[in-house]
């Protein structure tokens, strides 16, 4: 049969296979019921194209090659992630995936490069919806993509067919962003760090879901990175014998 490229969902293809993680199917059931666009996106306009999508534990590590099909080009992950902010184990899954010759594809909106350095961890491209942090001030609709050399030909080639390009107006304002973006991360992480320990220690909160501290399997410790000067943080996964896999974050 022959192959054909949809530059509508970049390097995944008609008749292909993407895997992608579950966060937010690890939410509430009412939160699933209030968030469900992006689960949706890929059940209708993917499958519009022949691709199939299959939804995985995001703490699933080197584990996700037991999902892996002959014609599974892409896997799709976010760091934390959305709603249950586990920190999935990237480097494994890329591992796994670049064996089976298939791109990884990661949302870094919510730890931004500043936090989380997805290409350095193997993800082949990277995603942010700008218009939140870098942005900054609700005031522009902006989205970055940022690839490796495996991954720009493709995202080069949807740009160019899809004729998507920025206005010079939008742009000047995420440049007005960025000046402030490092500043206005700190403050967000030590604000949310507050308030986290504050439900924390209240007797009638059942569960906090944070990035950090490490409490529990997936979660991440960020208050050595963030509080260095926001030096980048690095996540490698170590066994716990109390608390079983786990995630543990320093900087270099």
């Amino acid at each position: 049969m022959r192959r054909r490229w949809s530059c509508t969902f970049g390097p995944v293809g008609d008749f292909d296979h993407a895997a992608r993680g579950a966060q937010s199917r690890r939410s509430s059931p009412r939160l699933r019921q209030r968030l469900p666009a992006f689960p949706q996106f890929l059940r209708w306009l993917p499958a519009r194209y022949g691709v199939e999508t299959t939804y995985f534990d995001p703490l699933i590590g080197a584990g996700i090659a037991k999902l892996f099909r002959p014609n599974t080009k892409a896997v799709l992950v976010e760091a934390p992630g959305s709603q249950s902010l586990e920190m999935p184990d990237i480097p494994a899954i890329a591992g796994v995936a670049h064996a089976h010759d298939a791109l990884v594809i990661d949302d870094n909106t919510w730890a931004t490069p500043l936090f989380h350095r997805s290409l350095d961890q193997g993800v082949d491209i990277s995603m942010q919806a700008a218009t939140k942090y870098i942005g900054g001030h609700s005031d522009i609709m902006f989205g970055t993509i940022s690839a490796n050399a495996k991954g720009w030909p493709l995202v080069s080639e949807a740009i160019r067919l899809l004729g998507v390009c920025a206005g010079p107006d939008d742009v000047f304002l995420a440049l007005r962003g960025l000046r402030t973006l490092a500043v206005r991360l700190a403050q967000h992480h030590r604000s949310g760090l507050d308030i986290a320990r504050w439900l924390a220690s209240r007797p009638e909160v059942v569960r906090v879901l944070h990035p950090g501290p490490g409490k529990r399997p997936g979660t991440c410790d960020l208050e050595t990175g963030l509080h260095r000067r926001l030096r980048p943080v690095q996540c490698c996964p170590q066994t716990s014998p109390a608390e079983g896999r786990s995630m543990h974050c320093s900087t270099p």
